[in-house]
């Protein structure tokens, strides 16, 4: 086992709290341990809930580092496992971590099919609130302020 997956008393850390902690270091900017956080509980296990939301989460990261390839990459991998798994709210912060990849980059087209698909699921209030606020974001900056407003309310 990696040194990463143990607390400060040596006790193990359960895949879901090394992913928290992985976020804990992302916040405080340690991006080099969010994603050893990220990446320890996704190879020590077959749980495709651990592994979907570690691989989502390290999208986030590579878009931080600007890594835009990457990023996408991790995301439709984490995509694919939660689709296959029926996991639809992980399915859905997937295409959010891509879409957030290609809207970053400019990229407003890709952005708004995914966060559209993300818009007709069954998913929580936060992550339609997600969606539709980075839909009114692209289409202030396309200037459309009217979908703008529609969006954002």
């Amino acid at each position: 086992m990696r040194p990463e997956t143990f607390d400060r008393e040596g006790w193990m850390l359960s895949s879901w709290t090394q992913i928290e902690e992985g976020v804990r270091y992302q916040r405080l900017g340690m991006l080099d341990e969010a994603l050893a956080q990220y990446r320890s509980p996704a190879d020590g296990t077959d749980d495709p809930a651990v592994i979907g939301a570690a691989l989502c989460r390290e999208a986030h990261l590579y878009r931080a580092w600007c890594k835009w390839d990457d990023g996408i990459a991790a995301a439709r991998r984490s995509a694919a496992i939660a689709l296959s798994n029926r996991l639809d709210e992980l399915y859905a912060e997937a295409l959010n971590a891509e879409a957030i990849v290609h809207q970053e980059r400019g990229a407003f087209d890709d952005a708004v099919t995914l966060y559209e698909i993300m818009i007709r699921m069954q998913i929580s209030d936060r992550l339609l609130g997600v969606a539709f606020q980075n839909l009114g974001s692209i289409a202030a900056q396309r200037r459309d302020l009217d979908a703008a407003d529609a969006y954002f309310a």
